[in-house]
């Protein structure tokens, strides 16, 4: 007896069909190609005590699929995350980090869990991770935290940003951040994922007080 074999290039969304050829007759066997899809996560970048939000997506599922979300750990296994909500009877869910600090950066993923009826078991698919980066501002000053009026005035800030790229500029406001800034930052130094701005000004007046820095 002689055996042959057809291929076909594989793509989602059709059914193929698997060829046995023998001496007396051919047997066919139909499958189904079914592939999953998760998209939707995508890196986060927050202030510290802000909220931050991993949405993830799924596709081409008959039913509705288990969701995950985990935090990998260096060196240890990754941390499984409860809290997850699905959307409503969409096929996407969200994982939220009420009040992100510095502790919660990392990278993160969803795991999506599938049982077919005539599956042995369950199918499982991991997407790719993506980066939580959680920005802080530290401010110091040069000067005392008291200086007279005519004094020169010197502030930094230490912000940190986890990547450069993440800021496309500093902006110092007086008082708070509801009015015009009276200073943008252009010369800002970048080193060790910490970015440093500086204000300056030769000469204080009464007016000057609570300078605030904003990314």
């Amino acid at each position: 007896k002689q055996w042959y074999q057809r291929r076909v290039a594989i793509t989602a969304g059709d059914n193929y069909e698997c060829y046995t050829d023998f001496s007396s007759g051919e047997l066919k066997a139909t499958l189904q190609l079914h592939v999953a899809e998760i998209t939707g996560l995508v890196d986060v970048g927050v202030q510290a005590e802000s909220a931050a939000v991993f949405t993830c997506t799924v596709s081409n599922f008959k039913k509705v699929p288990t969701v995950k979300f985990y935090k990998e750990v260096d060196g240890g296994e990754d941390t499984a995350l409860s809290g997850e909500a699905r959307s409503g009877d969409t096929f996407t869910w969200t994982y939220t980090i009420a009040s992100a600090s510095d502790s919660s950066q990392g990278k993160y993923y969803c795991k999506v869990t599938y049982e077919e009826e005539a599956a042995d078991a369950p199918t499982t698919f991991t997407s790719t991770a993506v980066t939580l980066t959680v920005r802080s501002i530290d401010a110091t000053s040069t000067t005392s935290a008291i200086i007279k009026t005519g004094d020169g005035i010197t502030l930094s800030c230490v912000l940190n940003v986890g990547s450069k790229a993440q800021v496309t500029e500093v902006k110092w406001f007086k008082g708070s951040t509801d009015g015009t800034a009276i200073f943008t930052d252009a010369a800002t130094v970048f080193a060790d994922s910490k970015l440093t701005t500086t204000y300056k000004k030769e000469k204080s007046t009464d007016c000057d007080s609570a300078l605030i820095p904003l990314l």
